[in-house]
């Protein structure tokens, strides 16, 4: 995984647990993941109150032939559904493409290949399926002809994708479809409607004789805001070990937060921040740090 100052200085997106789930050891991936200001989760369970945009596969594992997920109510941070898709499975894919769509939900195709499962594909749709190479390894995979034909159905359908080009070399690397990055930013800028993303570092008080005990937080408007406040704070405090002191956690939380509050922390933005103090800290601050457990 690249590191999050080269994610955050080169403008890039993070995507979130490739391949495996974001609501596996949920609380350990958002942690490990919170240094990270652009970035969406991905998931094949619908519990969805990520910190940021995410993705939802809808007929994951046994469900893929039989049935899908119906999200309902449609949570603002929910960036697409993933509808596994083959060329038999249209029971499904069919009904959750329609249920998607009329609520506005952009839907994209992920077409399913075979890896020494041939035996899967029923014997009449075979002739629908090719061995070719795809990244690393030999699948049997959709062709051409019939991506294309299914794709057909829904050229007049805006919300409907498919995740890259089937059949065509090289068609289904991320950099020739953008599918993510469209949509992760279309999310955002929805999301910025009705929320705005300030960044949060919760302070420790420590005092000899007492020890150390939580002491609020400080929202700022950048990490790079956030970086100078705590150097200028630090900066301030003298060369011995004072009787008292506030120290900040590493950990630099990107959380969303009313238009009110985002105002004030804007207008504190010529000290780089403002802070909280432990029993003054919002209750919408409070909220949005239980997703963000401290670690170590």
């Amino acid at each position: 995984m690249p590191s999050s100052e080269e994610v955050n200085k080169s403008g890039k997106v993070l995507r979130v647990n490739d391949g495996n789930d974001s609501n596996v050891k949920r609380h350990d991936v958002i942690a490990m993941t919170e240094a990270y200001e652009r970035k969406f989760f991905n998931t094949s369970i619908p519990k969805l109150d990520f910190p940021g945009p995410v993705v939802l596969t809808v007929n994951p594992g046994k469900m893929t032939d039989e049935d899908f997920h119906k999200v309902d109510p449609i949570p603002e941070n929910l960036m697409f559904v993933r509808v596994r898709t083959n060329t038999w499975n249209w029971n499904v894919s069919l009904p959750a493409i329609e249920y998607y769509t009329k609520r506005d939900v952009p839907v994209v195709l992920t077409f399913m290949a075979y890896f020494h499962t041939i035996d899967k594909i029923p014997e009449e749709h075979r002739k629908n399926y090719e061995e070719r190479k795809r990244t690393t390894n030999t699948y049997t995979a959709i062709s051409n002809s019939a991506w294309k034909k299914i794709m057909d159905k829904f050229v007049n359908n805006p919300l409907v994708h498919s995740c890259g080009t089937e059949g065509v070399k090289g068609g289904t690397a991320c950099r020739h479809c953008g599918t993510c990055l469209r949509e992760y930013f279309a999310t955002q800028q929805r999301l910025q409607g009705t929320m705005r993303t300030v960044v949060c570092v919760r302070w420790t008080e420590s005092e000899r004789g007492w020890g150390q005990r939580p002491d609020g937080v400080s929202l700022h408007l950048t990490t790079e805001q956030a970086h100078e406040y705590i150097v200028k704070y630090e900066k301030s405090l003298p060369d011995a070990v004072p009787h008292e002191y506030s120290f900040a956690s590493h950990n630099r939380i990107p959380i969303n937060v009313s238009e009110g509050l985002y105002e004030k922390v804007k207008a504190a933005s010529k000290n780089k921040g403002l802070r909280f103090w432990q029993g003054e800290t919002p209750k919408e601050v409070r909220k949005e740090l239980e997703a963000h457990p401290e670690r170590p």
